[in-house]
């Protein structure tokens, strides 16, 4: 499996934690519209992922640092205090080809 959208379920953290666990080769992952309040610290192992939408989660507070293979991370209404720890490292190391990143 390359893709799977679940927009709109409500996971939780232990949902998401879960799905990183059982699908190491997804390129995009769609999780927009759930309730988990952190991204795992089991995200550094998505070697392949490249999309990631966590757009409308609003709980969300924490990310840990993100694969290198991150393109594009869309988090549209996301608190401001959302420190994505991958994406900064990314961006100032130039050490991905993160391409977009959505905040608005």
């Amino acid at each position: 499996m390359v893709t799977l959208h679940l927009s709109g379920s409500n996971l939780s953290d232990e949902d998401l934690h879960i799905i990183l666990e059982c699908f190491p080769k997804l390129e995009d992952l769609n999780v927009s519209h759930s309730n988990f309040a952190s991204i795992p610290q089991c995200i550094k192992g998505s070697f392949v992922l490249k999309i990631l939408d966590v757009s409308y989660c609003r709980n969300l507070k924490e990310s840990p640092e993100l694969p290198l293979s991150i393109q594009k991370v869309d988090a549209r209404l996301i608190l401001w205090t959302l420190n994505f720890k991958g994406i900064k490292r990314a961006m100032v190391h130039g050490l991905s080809t993160l391409s977009t990143i959505l905040f608005v």
